[in-house]
Order: C-alpha cells, then structure tokens, then sequence
C-alpha cells in the first residue's frame, strides 16, 4: 500500500513538472519527454491493464516529444521508440511492437553503426517474440544476424554468444531439425565448461537441455524402428511385384484394392523438410546459411503489420 501511495505522489510530481515545462518551454522539450518517460515506466510498474494502456500512451507522448525536438538521429529518440515496443507486446500489440522495434533497430544502426551493443539487445528481443509466436524461422534469422555480430565483436567462443547458441539450438527443436539444435546446443555447454565452475547452475542447465534434445531424438528413432517393424503385418498390405517392376520399388495394395507405391519413412521426411525450407525460402529469402534480409523481411510482413496496426488503434479509440 505504502508502495502505491508513492507511485501516486511520483506521477502527481511528473505531471506537476510538465504542465511547469511547457508554460517555461512550449510543449516540445526534451525534459517533457523525460517526464513523460517516467509517468510511462511509473504506469507500467503498477502493473493493471488500465494502468498499462496509460504506460503506452505516454510512451507515445515521449517518442514524439523527442522526434520533434532531436530529431530521428538521436539515442534518446531511438530509446524511445524501443521502449514503446516493448510496451506494445506486453498489451500483445504484436504487430505495432515489431514494427517500433525494427523501427528502434535501424536509427541505432545509424547512430552506432552494425556492432552497436543495442542494435544486438534489439535482435535478441525480436527473436523472442518471433519465437512465442512460432515464427521459428524469422526467429533464426534475428538470432543468426545477432550471432554474427557477437562473434565479429568478442569472438566465436566468447561467454557472450552462449545465449544466442542456445537460443539458435531451442528454435531449430522446435522446428524439429535436432541436428542442429543439438550442435548448437553442445556449441554453449562447450563455451561454459571453459568458462564456468562444474557446479555452476548456467553449465547444469545447458547440460540439462542437451541431455533432453539427445533423449527425444533417441525416442524418436526407436518409435520409427517400432513404427517401421509393425508396418506390415501377417495377410495385410501382401506385396505385388508388377512386370518389370525394379526390386527396390514396392506396390502395397489395401484393403479398397487401391495401390500406391510407398516411400521410405526417411525419404518422405526428407522431401517434407525440403518443402518447408523451400516455401520459407520464397517468403523470406533465407539460403542453407539463414542470412537475415531485414528489408525483405519488411516487405513480406507490410499487410500483416499494417493490419495489426489498424486493428490496434480502433481498440485504442473505443
């Protein structure tokens, strides 16, 4: 109670400072953006949804105030622009905070160039919406584009590119290329045994998370074995070799009387992820190495942000 007492006396002696600055000043200083900031973070710490939409609508405040008065080009306008972002996912405004993040991502590229630590906090956070919301493959790309960076700046086996190896390894589980993700996973467990104590809780749970990908690949492969065992069973699915049939190639015929050659289990999921790379491959250009293609990637997802923008301010406006 106490607590909320001084949130309410904070945010009475912010808005008492910018209704002070803007008779001094004019309404656009960047001390009014500061207060604004505050008022923002203040809202957000209270933590209700009503309290939250007010968080974005100073966040607003604040992006413009900055704009107006720094211009683009400036730390604190792309600060802001962050921050509004992320107060966009926490009301699940996906699309508006993806496109005020990416908007955050191209004004620090400017101002700190390509290896600016916030350019590489902005990627990291991209890939996690993307991966809450099972975009796995964009995810991979912010993540790659993220590792890069990381290893141009500190190294390919500095403490640093832990993170973004395991985030690397979790995603392409998802996907269900546990190749990959076991590689990468063994990648972090190897950077932390150099580098951590063997009791160190960070090493215990990468271990952990390579032992449980390594368990369901093992599960995996014995439920094909199974799976191929029991396939045919004694005066079912009998084979019927044509005239000129190659011996490699089998007709089954069921009970309908319908035939159909079978392919190998492996073969069919081998042509299946070959399909599924190739239509991500046609949205968002990405090659056998994911390169990540930020203005491709914008033109792919135009509608759907512009949509989900649409969508967000009429709920604003009710």
């Amino acid at each position: 109670m106490c607590i909320r007492d001084s949130m309410g006396e904070a945010l009475e002696v912010y808005q008492m400072a910018v209704q002070i600055l803007g008779t001094i000043y004019g309404q656009v200083h960047k001390d009014i953006g500061l207060c604004f900031s505050k008022i923002a973070s203040i809202h957000f710490r209270i933590g209700t949804k009503e309290s939250r939409e007010q968080a974005l609508y100073y966040q607003k405040q604040a992006a413009y105030v900055y704009e107006a008065f720094h211009g683009l080009d400036h730390v604190q306008t792309a600060s802001a622009y962050f921050n509004l972002g992320l107060y966009h996912y926490n009301l699940r405004n996906v699309g508006s905070a993806v496109h005020n993040l990416f908007k955050s991502f191209f004004l620090f590229n400017i101002l700190g160039g390509e290896y600016n630590p916030e350019g590489l906090s902005i990627l990291v956070n991209l890939a996690l919406i993307f991966q809450e919301n099972e975009q796995y493959q964009t995810a991979i790309g912010c993540l790659y584009e993220a590792l890069d960076r990381t290893i141009a700046l500190h190294g390919p086996d500095h403490p640093k590119t832990v993170n973004l190896y395991q985030g690397l390894g979790t995603a392409h589980f998802e996907l269900e290329d546990f190749k990959k993700a076991i590689e990468f996973q063994e990648k972090s467990v190897k950077i932390l045994t150099r580098f951590c104590a063997p009791n160190d809780i960070r090493l215990q749970e990468a271990q952990a998370i390579l032992l449980r990908f390594q368990k369901v690949v093992q599960e995996k492969q014995k439920a094909e074995q199974v799976k191929g065992e029991s396939k045919r069973k004694f005066g079912q699915n009998k084979v019927r070799r044509q005239p000129g049939q190659e011996s490699g190639e089998h007709i089954f015929k069921n009970d309908a009387g319908e035939s159909s050659s079978i392919l190998k289990n492996k073969e069919r999921e081998f042509l299946l992820q070959k399909a599924r790379m190739a239509r991500m491959n046609a949205r968002y250009g990405f090659r056998r190495r994911p390169g990540f293609d930020l203005m491709r990637f914008l033109q792919a997802q135009t509608q759907e942000w512009g949509q989900q923008m649409e969508e967000d301010e009429s709920k604003e406006g009710r």
